[in-house]
């Protein structure tokens, strides 16, 4: 073969690599999962969303249990319930990105720190209670202002066996006055972020740590996480109710005790805000230009 020739042949390589490396390169699937009290028609215009910009990319648009009120279930009810459904499914055997709305953000994650499989690249949560709730909704306050008296003894029953073992979102009521009980009592929160030690404190950490990115979505006008700052993993700070840590000063952050800090030092975590109500995330169209879209395109 002649030097030409030799050229020749090298340059028609680098074509085909390049050629073959385009042509096959796709989207990772999409999962959606709904929030508390809703199904898999509320994240509907979520899906006609990816459906204008990505019309090729696979979706799937989680119905946890059939119904509004499997919604109310045990939290790890319902992340079997999600295992289940991922794991069925043969398009998401290379991995997917999750989108998920509310209550479905904790359930999400749990999955992604426990299991994994099929792996979870990218986690986007609007409007989650990463770090729990305390307090009642707006729209319920101003209606019924005698639950504000019912909140300062929540602790009473929103961390008994019943409340626990059966009601989901129990499971992140957080109570910055009885932080203490909220640690001993409450059985999922508190191991979803690693407040406690637990066999799989590593683990959760790990998977985390190995996410591409986490994005996650506070709305300026959100009327039903309390506090706001929950949805950046920042909250009450503990024996207050008007004071707030965030999360570059929580515990969480500065030792590191849920790979936050690895994510956001190597620039993975991304911190977004909304200006709609909850229950408008799902078809804002700013939400989804702004804060989703550019984190769709992980392609494998």
């Amino acid at each position: 073969m002649s030097h030409k020739d030799h050229v020749n042949h090298l340059i028609f390589i680098v074509i085909a690599t390049i050629f073959s490396s385009t042509t096959h390169a796709k989207n990772l699937p999409i999962v959606l999962l709904h929030g508390i009290l809703a199904d898999k028609y509320s994240m509907v215009p979520t899906e006609k969303h990816i459906k204008q910009y990505m019309p090729d990319v696979y979706v799937k648009n989680i119905d946890l249990g059939g119904g509004k009120i499997t919604s109310l279930f045990n939290l790890y009810d319902q992340v079997d319930l999600l295992k289940n459904a991922l794991q069925s499914d043969e398009k998401l055997r290379d991995g997917c990105i999750f989108i998920a709305h509310s209550q479905g953000g904790v359930v999400a994650r749990y999955f992604i720190q426990k299991y994994n499989n099929p792996h979870v690249y990218v986690y986007i949560a609007w409007g989650t209670p990463e770090c729990g709730i305390y307090g009642a909704p707006d729209k319920i306050d101003k209606r019924f202002s005698w639950l504000n008296l019912i909140e300062r003894h929540s602790h009473r029953f929103a961390y008994s066996y019943i409340m626990q073992h059966w009601v989901s979102f129990a499971g992140y009521w957080k109570d910055p006055l009885h932080y203490r009980q909220y640690l001993d009592k409450n059985i999922f929160l508190p191991y979803l972020n690693n407040e406690i030690k637990h066999q799989d404190s590593e683990l959760f950490k790990r998977n985390i740590s190995n996410l591409a990115a986490m994005v996650l979505v506070q709305s300026t006008k959100d009327d039903v996480i309390y506090p706001q700052a929950s949805c950046h993993f920042g909250f009450y700070t503990i024996g207050s109710l008007k004071d707030i840590t965030s999360l570059y000063d929580s515990p969480l952050y500065q030792k590191d005790l849920l790979g936050l800090k690895t994510l956001a030092e190597t620039g993975r975590l991304h911190l977004k805000f909304a200006h709609c109500a909850h229950t408008e995330l799902q078809s804002d169209e700013y939400n989804f230009i702004e804060n989703t879209l550019p984190y769709l395109s992980y392609e494998i």
